[in-house]
């Protein structure tokens, strides 16, 4: 019998990074941080919602962390700024920082809004990190495009609708 979770992050890696296999899984240690991490970017505005709380608990169950890991993000409060830049600059995380900033930045746009505090506290850790503007402005232009993508599809697959479509696609 396969492991299942195994196969999930397998394909979740291979479709949306081009991995060929599931890297090394990191410490729940280094898991927690990362999810620390995000959470701090998207509560720029003051306020995590259900929806980028379900984004990242999601998001992070599909790359098959321990489910204790996953569970907590469910209290997960965020960080004040410096702590992210300290908590990153110390760690083996500051080399996938326009990765975990990638990740803020899509679970910042999973209700539906990117609002002036989440690109600000997304700009200021990237400085912090040495990741320039330009760099931060190609990532946001990406997620920007993959929701547009994304809507495109669900619009061809679904020209009818669906009843599981979430709101923003439902015609």
């Amino acid at each position: 019998m396969p492991d299942h979770t195994s196969l999930s992050a397998e394909f979740m890696y291979r479709t949306q990074f081009g991995f060929d296999s599931i890297p090394p899984k990191p410490s729940r240690e280094i898991v927690n941080s990362m999810a620390k991490i995000v959470f701090s970017i998207i509560n720029g505005d003051g306020k995590i919602t259900a929806r980028e709380r379900a984004w990242v608990k999601g998001y992070y169950a599909s790359k098959g962390y321990a489910a204790d890991v996953v569970d907590s993000i469910d209290t997960m409060e965020a960080l004040p700024v410096e702590d992210i830049v300290a908590l990153m600059a110390e760690s083996i995380l500051r080399f996938g920082a326009n990765a975990l900033l990638y990740d803020a930045i899509r679970a910042a746009h999973a209700d539906r809004d990117y609002p002036y505090g989440e690109h600000a506290t997304v700009n200021l850790v990237a400085a912090a990190l040495g990741v320039s503007t330009k760099t931060v402005g190609l990532l946001e232009k990406l997620v920007e495009d993959e929701q547009a993508q994304l809507a495109r599809r669900v619009a061809l697959l679904f020209p009818l609708g669906h009843p599981n479509l979430c709101d923003r696609y439902r015609r």
